[in-house]
């Protein structure tokens, strides 16, 4: 996919040892990961507990960035506008 919507993935890991609640990846490694895509000021939303040690699907189009595991939506994230 090319043109101004075509989204830049990546795969990310989630190591066992940046583990928050039992058996998830945590919220703020998470936040911080998919923020510094989008120039490290970012509102993020997690859906999902993240799964650890396994590869995700980072996809960031513009100001915003998806994080998925196969079909299931694990995070979203949008770029702040201005300084916070």
């Amino acid at each position: 996919m090319t043109g101004p919507d075509a989204a830049e993935l990546e795969t990310v890991t989630v190591p066992e040892s940046r583990r928050g609640p039992t058996h998830s990846g945590n919220g703020g490694i998470v936040a911080g990961l998919m923020a510094a895509r989008l120039g490290d000021a970012a509102t993020v939303t997690l859906r999902r507990p993240i799964p650890l040690d396994r590869p995700l699907t980072l996809a960031v189009a513009g100001p915003r960035a998806r994080l998925t595991d196969g079909e299931a939506l694990l995070a979203e994230a949008e770029a702040e506008a201005g300084p916070i």
